[in-house]
């Protein structure tokens, strides 16, 4: 390990002239640290120098803003005695008017402190670095509000949604609770109700009356129902009145049977509605249950989360609505299925 670097010799060992100088690299290491100490000196005391300038703009800001502030107040009263006239301005007595010229004194001192403000400021964004610091500074600040605009504007749109959520709640409540009336619960404790009962009923007599043909009744009601329930068009008069050409002269009881059921024919369309209705009820209630309106109220929470909006703040209104004797219960459902 070189421990001497020899500064007085070539590289030949010979002299370079008479006085040699050495110097170890423990003294080159401390000149270096000491020149990278003096350099960070330097620059620590260029920001502290920056800072103070920067804090001294904002003071100057504060002071901008109350010297506006009264020179706009100084200007209302001004503009005040402006618009009278001399003959009543003269009327002021003595110490009226020494106030008056004491308030168009003040006026002029505080636009002479506004100039002396602007001055200053001018003066300290004069410094480059200053002045870019400032740039970046209100870049930032530009930055921030744009986000934080942007923000608002993402939980006015989730607020809304909740809204939208809660309103298909209700709607969702008001089918659920039709269905119950309807079919389930009739009311006074009435027995569950089928919603093939019309239609049932208008059947019935007719296949109790046929002889031979009741089977055939029964199968073209099931044929009704299947229609219905594949969502396809039958007509059930062609088919009863197709049946009643097989029969012969001694088929009258079979005839009257199906003559019965065939004017009932508002009574069977009446009953294949309430089915219709029924299914639909079914199928609405089925897409806007708990479970599924709670996917949706779950989407919304998870992309409340992805851009850092409180979920407490959509939770809080989902909350009140828990609280509704009404729909308490289902919002509840919603929220925690």
């Amino acid at each position: 390990m070189i421990e001497q670097i020899n500064l007085g010799k070539k590289e030949d060992g010979s002299e370079k002239n008479k006085d040699t100088a050495t110097v170890s690299i423990e003294d080159i290491s401390k000149v270096a640290e000491d020149l990278r100490n003096r350099i960070a000196e330097a620059q620590r005391q260029k920001e502290e120098n920056i800072e103070k300038q920067l804090s001294e703009i904002d003071r100057l800001r504060l002071e901008q803003k109350n010297n506006d502030e009264l020179i706009l107040e100084a200007q209302n009263a001004l503009n005040y005695f402006d618009s009278l006239d001399q003959a009543s301005l003269d009327l002021l007595d003595e110490e009226g008017k020494k106030q008056l010229e004491g308030l168009k004194e003040a006026m002029n001192k505080l636009q002479d402190q506004r100039k002396a403000i602007d001055e200053r400021m001018n003066a300290i964004s004069d410094n480059t670095e200053v002045f870019s610091k400032i740039h970046d500074l209100a870049t930032a600040e530009d930055k921030e509000f744009e986000e934080k605009k942007q923000d608002e504007e993402k939980l006015k749109g989730l607020k809304n949604e909740i809204d939208e959520l809660l309103k298909e709640a209700e709607k969702a409540w008001d089918k659920k609770n039709k269905y119950i009336n309807l079919y389930e619960n009739r009311k006074r404790g009435e027995a569950s109700k089928s919603p093939y009962e019309k239609l049932d009923s208008a059947f019935h007599n007719g296949i109790n009356m046929a002889k031979k043909k009741g089977e055939d009744l029964k199968n073209i009601k099931e044929e009704i129902k299947d229609s219905i329930r594949k969502n396809k068009e039958f007509n059930f008069i062609e088919k009863l009145s197709e049946l009643r050409k097989q029969l012969g002269i001694f088929s009258s009881k079979d005839k009257a049977a199906i003559d019965y059921v065939i004017n009932n024919e508002k009574e069977i369309n009446d009953g294949i509605e309430k089915v219709k209705e029924y299914n639909t009820l079914q199928n609405e209630i089925y897409n806007e249950d708990p479970e599924n309106l709670g996917k949706k109220y779950k989407d919304i929470i998870s992309r409340a989360r992805q851009v850092n909006i409180p979920t407490y703040i959509l939770n809080d209104r989902m909350e009140d609505y828990c609280k509704n004797e009404k729909i308490g219960d289902f919002v509840r459902g919603i929220m925690y299925n």
